[in-house]
């Protein structure tokens, strides 16, 4: 199947933290990763990648959270 793309981001209290860019379906799994300390809300998002959602699939796989 081809098609399919989704960008990764991190935000803390509204801010950009860290974001993937624009990944497709044949890429292999990205790391990721955002210092949010002292932050009060973090939001995990997923976009798609500016083409629409059409065959997009993504996955926050193996999460880690630490304090």
């Amino acid at each position: 199947m081809s098609g399919g793309t989704v960008a990764f981001e991190i935000q803390a209290d509204g801010e950009r933290r860290a974001g993937t860019g624009t990944l497709t379906n044949s890429q292999d799994a990205q790391e990721i990763s955002a210092d949010v300390t002292g932050a009060e809300t973090v939001t995990l998002t997923v976009t798609d990648g500016g083409d629409g959602s059409e065959y997009d699939h993504a996955d926050w796989a193996d999460l880690k959270v630490t304090c």
